[in-house]
């Protein structure tokens, strides 16, 4: 427990996560935000159409520099010191923690609620500085967020001139990378629908469900999405 609170601190320092890139040999600066660099941060709890997103903004917007994938806080906290649009990816607490659990391979659901809980009860208090785009809404309508950012930041960034192919496109990108990186080995962080993920979700799920911290993490979701549609 006092590991994992310390986690918990440091996880909201942008050179923790930094050094968390570097751990897994990634080059920080493809994903955190750097300021007269970055064009717009598109960060959220994992699980939420991070990779989705991140790649149909860049199929309307290919020349952008995007900060992405780090599901911190600090990533967002920095992008809204240096003034750089954000948009903060969100999904009901039910599918994104019962993922994230099978995706990272823990079985910790108190980490993973607790995760949920510190990282959306930080955006709460800071809606009015972001734009939040939702699983769905993500997933069914991806040119509307690009309106909601544009509208929100008085940007002008492009929207997808054809969704549908786009959306068929970045699905088959996603597919493609997991693919090569393994199929077995990669099927359970595969971030689309796979039926062997669906029968591991159905394991985990009652444990989500029936956890003292849920009610918290759906309580946090619901005033979020409440305060979104003010």
């Amino acid at each position: 427990m006092i590991l994992f609170n310390i986690r918990r601190v440091l996880q909201k320092k942008i050179f923790f996560v930094s050094l968390r890139l570097r751990s897994r040999g990634e080059d920080p600066s493809n994903y955190i935000v750097k300021k007269g660099v970055t064009d717009i941060c598109i960060d959220g709890y994992p699980r939420s159409a991070n990779s989705f997103s991140v790649r149909m903004f860049r199929q309307a917007n290919p020349d952008s520099k995007i900060a992405h994938h780090t599901h911190s806080i600090a990533n967002i906290e920095k992008a809204i010191e240096c003034n750089i649009p954000v948009v903060v990816l969100i999904r009901n607490p039910e599918q994104a923690i019962v993922s994230s659990v099978i995706a990272h391979e823990k079985n910790n659901v108190d980490e993973e609620i607790c995760r949920y809980i510190d990282f959306y009860d930080w955006v709460y208090r800071r809606m009015d500085k972001i734009v939040l785009a939702d699983f769905d809404k993500v997933i069914n309508d991806f040119n509307s967020v690009i309106v909601d950012i544009n509208k929100c930041f008085s940007t002008s960034f492009f929207m997808l001139d054809d969704v549908k192919k786009a959306d068929s496109q970045v699905k088959g990108d996603i597919e493609n990378r997991y693919d090569q990186l393994g199929q077995e080995k990669m099927q359970h962080i595969k971030p689309i629908p796979s039926n062997e993920r669906d029968s591991s979700k159905e394991k985990f799920r009652d444990k989500v469900l029936l956890h003292h911290g849920f009610l918290e993490a759906k309580k946090i979701y619901k005033s979020i999405m409440l305060n979104a549609k003010k």
